[in-house]
């Protein structure tokens, strides 16, 4: 059991590593899309009438590329942040199949319905059970 909990713990790890490592990569991703942002932003301020550059026309094929950049990035945020989440429950679906997460929640659901049944037993017997005892402890 100890063995196949630490094999857990490593698949666990490993897989907490390349959520961890999509996260950065998704950060990365937003502050690129903000910065991208704020390139447009600039360009298309600086393309307004009141400042009349001579060079429109560049300055409108910069915005349209700043455009398609942030389009792209926006595209790459939201592939990453699926691929993410996919990562997310494809871990918690192999932990939660695993030999010894099964064999606990198993000893854990027997252990509640003894309990159950012992609260059970001691109401018939006429004594008071306190239900929100977090010990268990027996009120009398």
């Amino acid at each position: 059991l100890q063995h196949a909990l630490g094999a857990m713990k490593l698949e666990k790890d490993a897989a907490t590593d390349k959520f961890q490592q999509l996260q950065q990569e998704l950060n990365k991703l937003a502050k690129e899309k903000a910065a991208l942002a704020q390139d447009a932003e600039k360009y298309k301020a600086s393309a307004s009438p009141a400042a009349a550059p001579s060079n429109t026309s560049e300055l409108n094929a910069q915005i349209d590329t700043l455009k398609r950049q942030l389009e792209d990035t926006r595209a790459n945020l939201e592939a990453k942040t699926s691929e993410a989440r996919a990562s997310e429950r494809q871990l918690m679906k192999k932990v939660n199949e695993t030999a010894p997460f099964v064999s606990l929640k198993k000893m854990v659901k027997k252990k509640n319905d003894q309990i159950k049944q012992m609260r059970d037993q001691l109401a018939a017997a006429g004594v008071k059970v306190d239900d929100d005892d977090d010990e268990g402890d027996v009120a009398e």
